[in-house]
Parts: structure tokens; C-alpha cells; sequence
């Protein structure tokens, strides 16, 4: 299933039934009355201590910038992809459902760092995807051509694949956000059987967190 996040535009994918063992697995500890918590204390535990801030519920995770901000260059107003991560076999769905979301559906890989894994699906974006338009970038501190909006921050010619930005209709999110949504309602009761304080928001806000710990795990060190 899939989860957009409004404020730092990522997607992330997640497993329900992981999800839903998490909050069942949840067995908070009786407060005597003198442990009584404050109405922040409850706020900062429920950020920190969250049964479902877990990178295992993830399957894939990858955040979205506008190459403006990011000051990579116009890069044919594409959006820049950062901290992508999945288990094997989700990253195909994780960069369609990015490339139908973004703004002009034009999307180039990280301008700082990119892994191996995450190579070989822009690997796959220019050499097996007669669907989706490549569109060569310019080295935009040596410009070759005239036109400024091709112009952008290159990686080394040896890894051609990042030096393109790929356009395409993607994988429409509906069907997933749909499912998602139905999940929510029923996380939200569960949450409640179970004496946890959940709202849509903070569980999405927490399987948003977990996606960036998934990244974290999967590339520390890298």
C-alpha cells in the first residue's frame, strides 16, 4: 500500500499485515496516577514510542524535490529523486507511482549520490522502457547546446543512465491510496482496542518516519 506525505513529498510503500501485528502486538503499561502524563509528555511519546515507527513495515521508500529547491539546475523541470530504497522486486512500482505524481511527470535521479540499486532502475528507464521519454541533460557548468532548460548538475559519463530525465504517465496511486485509506479506518479502531492514541495523521506521519528509517538501515554505512 501506499502513502503520500503532504509536507516532505515522499511515497511510501508498506505492508498492512505488518502494520496491523505491530498494533496488536501493543501492550501499554498501567500509569499509576502519580505517572500521569501531560498532555506534551503524551504528545512526545506517542512521536517516539509508536508501535508502528518501524522500518520493517516498509517495502519501499523514496522522497520527491523540485529541482528548484534542490538548485540542481532547470533539468527540464523534473523532480529530483532522493533516499530511495526497496526490498527487491517494489522499486519498479515505487518510481512509476513517483514519475504519475510528479508535477510534469518528468523525473532524474539524485544529483549527489546514487546507489547501485537504484541505478539499475534508471538503467532500466533508458535502455527497456520504449514508454517513457528520455530527455538528455546538459552539463550545466559546461553547457553544449544553446536551450538553458536541458542544462543541469551531471554525474560521471560512466553512468549514463543518470544523466537523463525520464517522462512518462506512470503508475496512477488510486487503487493503492483507495486501499490505504480503507486501512487507515481500520487501524484507527484497532488502535483503539488497544488503548493507543492513533489518528490518521499519525499513523501516516509514522509509517512516513519508518520509510526514512527503512532507508537509513538499508545504506548505513554506504
Amino acid at each position: 500500500m501506499v502513502a503520500l506525505h503532504a509536507e516532505i513529498p515522499g511515497i511510501v510503500l508498506y505492508e498492512p499485515e505488518r502494520v496491523r501485528q505491530a498494533i496488536e502486538a501493543h501492550a501499554p503499561k498501567p500509569m499509576s496516577k502519580d505517572e500521569e502524563e501531560d498532555e506534551d509528555e503524551k504528545f512526545w511519546r506517542a512521536q517516539f514510542q509508536s508501535p508502528i515507527r518501524d522500518p520493517h513495515i516498509i517495502v519501499g521508500f523514496l522522497a520527491l524535490f523540485p529541482v528548484e529547491k534542490t538548485g540542481a539546475g532547470p533539468c527540464w523541470g523534473a523532480t529530483e529523486v532522493k533516499l530511495a530504497a526497496a526490498h527487491q522486486g517494489y522499486g519498479p512500482m515505487l518510481y512509476d507511482v513517483a514519475m504519475a505524481i510528479a508535477p510534469n511527470h518528468t523525473l532524474i535521479s539524485d544529483r549527489g549520490s546514487v546507489s547501485i540499486s537504484a541505478q539499475r532502475i534508471w538503467d532500466f528507464y533508458l535502455n527497456q522502457r520504449s514508454d517513457v521519454e528520455k530527455l538528455k541533460l546538459d552539463d550545466k557548468n559546461n553547457p553544449q547546446t544553446p536551450p538553458t532548460e536541458d542544462d543541469c548538475e551531471l554525474h560521471n559519463v560512466y553512468r549514463p543512465s543518470l544523466n537523463y530525465a525520464y517522462k512518462g504517465r506512470g503508475q496512477q496511486p488510486t487503487a493503492l491510496e483507495a486501499t490505504h485509506e480503507k486501512f487507515m479506518k481500520e487501524l484507527i479502531q484497532l488502535a483503539k482496542k488497544r488503548g493507543l492514541d492513533l489518528t490518521p495523521e499519525s499513523a501516516e506521519n509514522d509509517i512516513y518516519w519508518s520509510g526514512r528509517m527503512f532507508f537509513s538501515n538499508k545504506y548505513r554505512g554506504d
